[in-house]
C-alpha cells in the first residue's frame, strides 16, 4: 500500500510538471510519445482521481483519459482555441453582471460534465452551471440531475457545455450535441464552435461555423430503451451550414439567443436574470481573426 501511495505521489508530480511546462508555452502541448515516455512508467497508478486532481492547473484545456489503455491524452490546442474556450465565462458573466454579487451564476470547470460516450470519459472544453445549484431554496431542488457514477459522482451536471471545434471536427459536433442533450444527462444548453484551417495552410481559406442547441424540455419522459440521443434537440440557430462553411473573411451579423432559464433548469431563474443568452456570432469571428 505505502508503495503504490508513493507511486501516486510520483505520478502525480510528474503530470503536474507536465501541465507546468505546457503552460509556459503558447499553449503548446505534450506529445503522445512525450506522455507515453514520462507516464507509462506509473500506468498502474493512473486515474481520473488523479487527473481531477491536477486539473486546476490546466485551465479550461481539455485532457482525455483512457481507463483501458491507461492513456493520458493532452488535446493539441493553439492560441485561438484557448481563447475561445477561456472567452466563454467572461462572456457570460458580462449578461449577467446585473445581478447582486452574491450571484447564483458560477462556473463549474470542464470536470464538471464527465460523459462516458462518444469517447472515454469526454470532456467539453468548458462546462457552467449555476452556483449554489441545487438551491434548497428554490422550487424543483430535487429535479436537478446529479451524476450517478464516474469521474464526477454526486456532482450535478452543467446546464451549458461549449465544445471547440479546433479538437472536434465539424462532422462528429451533431453525434456529441445530441448525446450531451439527451435524457442521461442534465445539460440544457449547447454551444459550438469551429475553426477549420484550411489543407492548404492558407488562412484567406479558413472557414469557421457557431451553432447553439437547447435541450427539448416539453418532451414526454424517456422510456425504458430509449437511446442516449432521445429526445432530440432543438436547434436554437447557427451559422450557414457546410461544408463549404463560411470564410473568416465574411462576417455574420447573427446574435442567437437562448432562454437564460435553461441554465438553472429545471429550477427557476433569478427574478432579475435577464431573458435571453445572446451569443454574438462575429465575437467569436473577431477572436479566430485576431489571433
Amino acid at each position: 500500500m505505502t508503495s503504490n501511495l508513493n507511486r501516486t505521489a510520483k505520478a502525480e508530480a510528474v503530470l503536474k510538471q507536465m501541465l507546468r511546462d505546457a503552460l509556459r508555452g503558447d499553449c503548446v502541448v505534450p506529445t503522445c510519445e512525450e506522455t507515453k515516455l514520462r507516464l507509462s512508467p506509473y500506468a498502474d497508478v493512473l486515474s481520473w482521481d488523479m487527473i481531477t486532481r491536477c486539473m486546476d492547473e490546466w485551465y479550461h484545456r481539455p485532457i482525455w483519459f483512457d481507463d483501458d489503455t491507461k492513456e493520458v491524452v493532452f488535446v493539441d490546442l493553439d492560441a485561438v482555441h484557448c481563447c475561445l474556450s477561456g472567452m466563454f465565462g467572461s462572456y457570460l458573466h458580462e449578461q449577467f453582471r446585473y445581478l447582486p454579487k452574491s450571484s447564483l451564476w458560477g462556473i463549474a470547470g470542464t470536470g464538471r460534465a464527465d460523459l462516458v460516450t462518444p469517447a472515454p470519459n469526454k470532456q467539453p472544453n468548458a462546462s457552467f452551471h449555476p452556483r449554489p445549484y441545487p438551491d434548497k431554496s428554490l422550487a424543483n431542488a430535487h429535479l436537478v440531475r446529479i451524476q450517478p457514477s464516474g469521474l464526477n459522482e454526486g456532482r450535478p451536471w452543467a446546464t451549458l457545455v461549449v465544445e471547440i471545434g479546433t479538437s472536434e471536427t465539424v462532422t462528429e459536433i451533431p453525434g456529441h450535441r445530441a448525446k450531451y442533450l439527451g435524457h442521461k444527462t442534465g445539460v440544457n444548453v449547447y454551444v459550438a464552435i469551429a475553426y477549420n484551417k484550411s489543407p492548404d495552410g492558407d488562412t484567406a481559406n479558413d472557414t469557421w461555423w457557431v451553432s447553439v442547441a437547447k435541450r427539448d424540455i416539453t418532451a414526454p419522459p424517456a422510456a425504458p430503451n430509449d437511446p442516449p440521443e432521445y429526445p432530440p434537440c432543438i436547434l436554437v440557430g447557427q451559422t450557414a451550414d457546410g461544408p463549404p462553411y463560411t470564410p473568416v473573411s465574411v462576417a455574420v451579423p447573427l446574435v442567437i439567443e437562448v432562454e437564460s432559464a435553461l441554465l438553472w433548469y429545471p429550477q427557476p431563474p433569478p427574478q432579475n436574470a435577464p431573458p435571453t443568452i445572446k451569443i454574438d456570432c462575429n465575437d467569436y469571428r473577431n477572436i479566430i481573426i485576431t489571433e
